[in-house]
This record gives C-alpha cells, structure tokens and sequence, in this order.
C-alpha cells in the first residue's frame, strides 16, 4: 500500500501534497451558500428561474448564470462562487430567491479540493468510496 504523507498547509491554493503523481490543493477564494426550498407548491421551480436555469437533480451540478449549483439533498443545493466574498454570494442568492427559498452561508464550514495527476485515483481511493 502506497504512503501519502498530509503536511498542514496554512494558505488556501497553496499544494497540500504532493506525492508520486498527484498533488491536492485548496481552492482559493471559495464562497459558498446552501439553498433550501421552501415547502411551497411550484417552490423549486420559482428558484431555478429566479436562479436563472433548472436546478440540477441527484447527484448532478449546473453552472447558471456563473454560479455552480450542486444538488447536496432533497430540495437543498449548495451555490459556489469564487467570485463574490460570502456576504455578497448569500446576499445575492437571497435577494434573487426572495419567499421561495432559505440561504445560509457555508463559507467558513466547508473547504474545496483540486486533485489531480495520474496517481490521483489511488489517494482519492484511500480517503473516500469511489
């Protein structure tokens, strides 16, 4: 078995490991907000067209209006941006999505990894199930 040594990192971007053909990184300047629909009929339609586009369905994601949107749970997403510091992301998505939907922001709670390289699927393999 193959022996990915993990040093700290302090600065987002910056490569947390690299190791015989893969290396990680943090993404930098990553806002994030989860979107919850309200239990109203016609609720998930009105934030996909509030949003600019359908929503994306299990498992799926959808860029809409230079947004990525990522299904995470039945009538939940989660808005990325790299763009918008967090206060202007859920600020945004709240005035967009007005009564039909809930916004948090997840900026602080969340973190988003770039892997890449040829080795990459056997770390992706020792941290989660592929």
């Amino acid at each position: 078995m193959d022996d990915f040594g993990i040093s700290p990192v302090a600065t987002p971007g910056a490569v947390a490991l690299v190791r015989d053909g893969c290396s990680i990184r943090v993404t930098q300047d990553l806002s994030l907000v989860s979107l919850a629909a309200r239990r109203q009929p016609d609720a998930v339609k009105a934030l996909g067209e509030a949003l600019g586009g359908e929503l994306p369905d299990v498992g799926k994601s959808a860029t809409l209006d230079g947004r990525l949107i990522s299904w995470v749970g039945h009538n939940q997403w989660f808005v990325r941006s790299t763009g918008l510091g967090p206060i202007e992301l859920a600020t945004q998505v709240a005035e967009l999505v007005g009564e039909h939907g809930y916004v948090t922001d997840q900026s602080h709670g969340w973190i988003e990894i770039e892997a890449s390289g040829p080795a990459t699927r056997s770390v992706l393999e020792r941290l989660c199930t592929l």
